[in-house]
């Protein structure tokens, strides 16, 4: 059904946005076309200012050349900590093709971590939102763990796979990408 697709769908919101005669169903049709184009594959990611673990103010935007892996953990949180351990056991393999940026959810942000991983949180550069409810709506974050795959400041996968689920095979693809391309 044509009106099913994501272009049907998105038409028809669009319609209903522009036309309805009911202030709440306009609202709502807003609601849904931005819940739909926020964060899609092809985007630039909302601005995040970010927390390093010594308290310093840090912008995404400066980490996000080149091949990036943005995960979103709360650590101490049973699910984050064995996406920290796959991600880590992934990073020994594919680390320099891909940058690894973990962002750690939490009530304090001068530590990072609070579990297992709170003395050595794990590999790549660690960080907390300055305002952790403006990233989670902004980001469209509903639960942790969540990763995202960036090339060039551009979404690639919103979400992307996890750790434990499939990231491998997306990270062995960027690395035969880019073996290729150093061949040439």
């Amino acid at each position: 059904n044509a009106l099913l697709d994501a272009d049907g769908i998105r038409t028809v919101l669009k319609d209903v946005e522009a036309r309805s005669l009911f202030p709440e169903h306009r609202r709502i049709a807003a609601n849904m076309l931005w819940d739909l184009s926020a964060m899609a594959p092809g985007t630039t990611p909302p601005r995040t200012d970010l927390i390093d673990p010594a308290g310093r103010a840090i912008a995404l935007d400066s980490l996000l050349h080149g091949d990036v892996c943005v995960l979103v953990v709360k650590p101490g949180n049973t699910y984050s900590e064995q996406e920290l351990a796959a991600i880590t056991l992934l990073h020994k393999e594919y680390g320099r093709y891909c940058r690894l940026v973990c962002i750690a959810l939490g009530p304090r942000p001068e530590t990072p971590g609070t579990g297992s991983q709170a003395n050595k949180p794990g590999p790549g550069t660690w960080a907390m939102p300055a305002d952790q409810r403006a990233f989670l709506d902004a980001w469209r974050i509903r639960s942790a763990p969540t990763l995202f795959l960036l090339r060039d400041g551009l979404l690639k996968a919103s979400p992307g796979p996890l750790p434990s689920m499939g990231l491998g095979a997306e990270l062995h693809k960027l690395k035969v990408e880019q073996d290729a391309r150093q061949r040439i």
